[in-house]
């Protein structure tokens, strides 16, 4: 058995830089003799979670019921409403949101402030779409937003506005492209921003290599990643045995018979879970 991996694999920088304030929260809350919390799932990735819950990090979705502490805002970001909630409540709040997420927050609210609807292009109830969608105009009044994740979708963009149109950072590309074309068709003033991640993006034209010269492919990733999927979803849609997993304990027995397996993985996937999975396959060749 051959084993290729691609050329870019393990964390992306938002979900590394938000590890590094995630170790920076703990070390705050033992120094002040405080809890440490994490607003989100940090990063869509079992692992990653399951060892900084060891380390003493609880995740929480919300102040309530919990001793206020250090609590970090994940790489995905939060709604300014959800945000205020921890500070006016006595958290202290260390912010691992996303650069591009943050830039993106900002066009928003400079569109909104014109006049524009905002047409988010992302996952229902993914944590970055309601971060998006949680943009205020002032404080405690959202911005005037629709979800939109599918063409059929585009039905529930209200007429008589002008658009501004952004994805969900690491939303698949095609089908941001397809629902992009069907609102233009259908709406005169539109304006677009181009929100997707590189990083994702590089990923998902790098699976393509590996399709080309393998006959079986291993995604490495978290079931709720949705850049994981994305990437499963292109190498399969061309025909190429395709598995998504976390453990080596999930491999297939038809990744053992394959001739050439590509590796690859999403942008919260640690680079040690991925040696597991090479280790796990280089025991067998």
């Amino acid at each position: 058995m051959k084993i290729v991996i691609s050329k870019r694999i393990g964390y992306c920088k938002g979900v590394a830089r938000a590890v590094y304030y995630a170790h920076k929260t703990l070390q705050l809350a033992n120094e002040r003799g405080l809890k440490a919390y994490c607003i989100g799932s940090l990063a869509h990735n079992e692992r990653v979670r399951s060892d900084f819950e060891n380390e003493g990090l609880k995740f929480i979705s919300s102040p309530d019921g919990h001793d206020p502490g250090i609590a970090l805002i994940s790489a995905h970001g939060i709604p300014i409403a959800l945000r205020q909630r921890f500070i006016d409540m006595g958290f202290e709040l260390v912010d691992g949101t996303c650069n591009n997420i943050i830039i993106n927050q900002k066009s928003i609210l400079k569109y909104a402030e014109m006049g524009y609807c905002i047409v988010v292009v992302g996952i229902p109830n993914h944590s970055e779409t309601l971060c998006l969608q949680g943009t205020e105009l002032f404080s405690g009044v959202p911005v005037a937003s629709v979800l939109v994740s599918s063409v059929s979708d585009v039905d529930l963009i209200p007429e008589g506005f002008p658009l501004f149109v952004i994805a969900q950072t690491t939303f698949k590309q095609d089908l941001f492209r397809e629902i992009v074309a069907e609102i233009k068709k259908r709406f005169d003033d539109v304006i677009v921003r181009n929100s997707l991640c590189t990083s994702p993006l590089a990923r998902q034209r790098q699976i393509l290599d590996l399709c080309d010269s393998c006959d079986a492919v291993i995604v490495v990733g978290g079931a709720q990643s949705a850049n994981t999927a994305a990437i499963a979803d292109i190498s399969a849609s061309r025909g190429i045995r395709t598995i998504r997993i976390e453990k080596p304990s999930e491999i297939p027995e038809f990744i053992y018979q394959a001739e050439c397996v590509g590796i690859a993985s999403g942008s919260s996937t640690p680079k040690e879970e991925i040696e597991d999975i090479v280790k796990e396959l280089d025991n067998h060749v």
